[in-house]
């Protein structure tokens, strides 16, 4: 990504962060990955259950890496929001519920630990222009 973000327009729905992410591994010549991504189009118990799946799964392995696509007031009560945004997850507690999302806003926040309800409700949520948020999963293809 440039200043000028990607095609010209800064924001990325979740398809597009695939291809972004896809684009940059090939270009960057990492070779025996592949991208996947799950939408979120609700905050139910269903949706909770395969979001704590991913997140245990990306916990126990060293060969794959989740980014959030997500609604980033919904996590920080930022009050002027919609912000879409993404950031990608660094740690998930399972037996707290709380996942660490490493902010790439440095410039307002920090790392933070966010419950893993609150996440679902912050990648849930949707914009007209970004869509429905989610995760973005790079996996280390086994060989």
């Amino acid at each position: 990504m440039t200043g000028d973000g990607w095609e010209g327009r800064v924001g990325l729905t979740l398809a597009e962060l695939q291809e972004v992410v896809s684009d940059a591994l090939k270009t960057y010549g990492i070779k025996g990955w592949t991208t996947s991504f799950r939408s979120f189009k609700n905050a139910g118990p269903e949706a909770l259950r395969e979001l704590r799946a991913i997140l245990e799964a990306n916990e126990a392995s060293a060969d794959d890496f989740v980014i959030l696509h997500f609604l980033q007031d919904k996590l920080t009560d930022d009050p002027g929001g919609p912000y879409a945004h993404i950031s990608p997850v660094g740690a998930y507690d399972a037996a707290s519920g709380r996942v660490l999302v490493l902010d790439v806003d440095r410039e307002y926040y920090g790392p933070y630990w966010v419950r893993v309800e609150r996440l679902l409700t912050a990648l849930s949520a949707q914009t007209p222009s970004y869509g429905h948020g989610g995760v973005l999963i790079a996996r280390k293809i086994s060989r």
